[in-house]
């Protein structure tokens, strides 16, 4: 190989350059210590070589007596000391400099591909074991010195004429050699030049378009792919979530069912007649933990409106899934004891109660709505604590009117009753559960404003349409306020 391309392969892929770089550092640090100022020196030759090992080589300053045309050079006597002393200084480095570039070579070698930078740690050996006094000159003058010392080499006292003959000879020998395999290169690139330049002209194209080709098939059967995959994970991701949506409704359900069971005995019994503190309690303990299971299942709902949607991409189909897994871990944990809280809610209203529980609860309306009618008399009249009295009386028998206006003596504190909303929510929703219009119109109001329970607009919305389509002036403001025909 060339030696020409050598020195390319030594500035890529192995970064020579940089040894070189390395090395010129070292020197301007060596020469700022004065006394390493030969070393110094040594050191920028070695950096001069690494920049192109190939062409180059390091020899002696001594041996350019050989082809100094000028005579011996001479040393100072100063500079005879300080070289000494460099030399002192600099031997225990240079071993370990040596061996450390030995193991380095031993180790290109091994590898094959690092065989050029072998070569070049095997031809600075010499020079990094004592590099004062190393001067880095074309590989053509080493060759030199190396044939005039080891041929007929004449001695330094020998007449320089001759000395002189023999060197010119040589000299015009290398440079008629140097020029002949430069021209001998050129050629070489101007024809691969020109081949290259007619392939192209004629191939060029062909080869473009099948990259061009190659290109566009590669990135339309990775998107392809990429939205197979998308598509299979969004699949996957909307399987896993109805599990996961039908695992909540039954909950949810189940939750409901317990509630309006206990909530329709507790407003039956006269243990709510009687004000039970313990009744209500437990009333209340139920209706916290079913109002945290649909909370949690309101969570499970927002995923289900992104999961579903068909935009929704693969990454934001599996973090929403987590999502709702996590809000159904949350609604499992409020569900476990479920059983346990409405069981004991049932069980303290019944035993609570001062008349046994009786299913039958329309038997006796007239007499609900004569307890309604003295109610409703004291209601106006300002009498809150009979009106509150027979309320409880009209509620016991199922009356709606009753529940509803029962609701609004609870919510106000009225009759000595203390200020209870979700009671009073409760009473709202028994009423409109039996078609009473205001109380349609106030168990809206709640949903809206959170009053007793979480704010639902939504609900609040379905409440106000029903009361306003029943002729309820209050329930028509608000669907007109909220943007709701009727």
């Amino acid at each position: 190989m060339n030696q020409g391309c050598l020195n390319l392969l030594w500035y890529f892929p192995y970064f020579g350059f940089m040894s070189a770089f390395i090395y010129a550092i070292w020197g301007v640090i060596a020469c700022c210590t004065i006394i390493l100022i030969p070393l110094g020196l040594g050191y920028f030759q070695i950096a001069k070589f690494l920049l192109s090992p190939f062409t180059k080589q390091m020899v002696n300053s001594k041996d350019l007596i050989l082809i100094d045309l000028n005579g011996k050079r001479k040393k100072s006597g100063l500079g005879a000391v300080a070289s000494l002393i460099a030399r002192i200084l600099v031997f225990p480095f240079g071993i370990i400099a040596v061996c450390c570039a030995f193991c380095s070579m031993i180790v290109c070698f091994i590898t094959i591909i690092g065989i050029p930078v072998g070569m070049v740690y095997w031809k600075l050996l010499p020079t990094l074991f004592n590099p004062i006094g190393k001067v880095c000159v074309p590989r053509a003058i080493a060759d030199k010195i190396n044939r005039l010392k080891t041929g007929n080499y004449l001695p330094e006292d020998a007449p320089e004429v001759a000395n002189l003959e023999r060197i010119l000879a040589i000299q015009k020998e290398e440079e008629e050699r140097e020029k002949a395999e430069q021209e001998r290169m050129m050629k070489q690139l101007q024809e691969i030049r020109i081949r290259i330049v007619t392939w192209l002209k004629k191939w060029g194209w062909l080869v473009g378009s099948i990259l061009l080709a190659i290109i566009v098939t590669v990135s339309v059967v990775c998107y392809i792919h990429t939205q197979k995959e998308n598509a299979k994970r969004i699949e996957t991701a909307r399987t896993e979530f109805n599990e996961v949506y039908t695992e909540a409704k039954q909950i949810v359900e189940k939750a409901n069912n317990y509630l309006e069971d206990v909530q329709y005995v507790f407003l039956k019994l006269p243990a709510l007649v009687n004000g039970r503190d313990v009744v209500t309690n437990e009333f209340n303990i139920l209706y916290s933990e079913v109002e945290n299971i649909i909370k949690s299942n309101k969570k499970i709902l927002k995923c289900k409106d992104v999961i579903l949607n068909e935009d929704v991409e693969a990454d934001v189909a599996e973090w929403t899934l987590a999502d709702a897994k996590s809000s159904l871990k949350e609604l499992k944990r409020y569900d476990t004891p479920l059983d346990y809280k409405y069981n004991s809610a049932k069980s303290q209203i019944f035993t609570s109660a001062d008349e046994p529980y009786n299913d039958n609860w329309g038997a006796n309306q007239e007499e609900a709505n004569k307890y309604f009618d003295l109610g409703y008399k004291c209601h106006v009249n300002n009498d809150f604590d009979g009106a509150v009295n027979y309320y409880k009386q009209a509620v016991r028998l199922g009356h709606a009117a009753a529940m509803n206006n029962l609701g609004i003596c609870y919510d106000n504190g009225y009759g000595g009753l203390e200020k209870n909303e979700v009671l009073a929510y409760v009473l709202y929703r028994s009423a409109a559960s039996g078609n009473n219009v205001t109380g349609m119109n106030n168990v809206a109001e709640c949903y809206e404003y959170g009053k007793g329970t979480e704010v639902d607009l939504e609900t609040a919305k379905w409440y106000y349409k029903r009361a306003a389509w029943y002729g309820n002036s209050s329930a028509k403001t608000a669907c007109k306020r909220l943007g709701i025909s009727w």
